[in-house]
């Protein structure tokens, strides 16, 4: 598969474990590119993707348009893969959190608590990071 929004939908019943995905990284236009590049390489597939990015490093490019990771997540959904997907939202929304800290947008990080799994996954990792910061301040 290579996934790309302007693909068909996934075959119902994939073999997650018979699967090969091609994701392509890159800005819009770069990633169309690639795709016409790549297009003899397997069958261009599409995710049901919605809802708002939690990229929060980056505006949104528009509806249904997510970061690589993002898609990456939803493949994993799309194939029933919950315990891989819910791992790596985990470690993704805490690279996010970390980088808007590091940014120094600490109410911006806050907020994007409130609706992540990072507090449930890394609660002595929080308490120890936030701790420390608290301390320095």
């Amino acid at each position: 598969w290579i996934l790309h929004p302007q693909g068909d939908a996934p075959p119902a019943g994939a073999d997650p474990a018979r699967l090969q995905v091609l994701l392509l990284d890159g800005s819009w236009v770069q990633a169309t590119e690639m795709a016409h590049r790549v297009a003899p390489w397997g069958r261009r597939v599409r995710l049901p993707m919605t809802g708002e990015s939690r990229y929060w490093l980056r505006t949104q490019a528009g509806a249904g348009k997510f970061s690589t990771v993002e898609a990456l997540l939803f493949l994993l959904a799309t194939l029933g893969l919950a315990a891989e997907h819910a791992a790596l939202r985990a470690q993704f929304e805490l690279h996010v959190w970390a980088s808007l800290r590091s940014r120094g947008a600490k109410e911006r990080a806050a907020d994007y608590l409130r609706d992540s799994p990072v507090p449930a996954a890394f609660p002595d990792l929080l308490a120890r990071l936030e701790s420390r910061r608290g301390a320095a301040e």
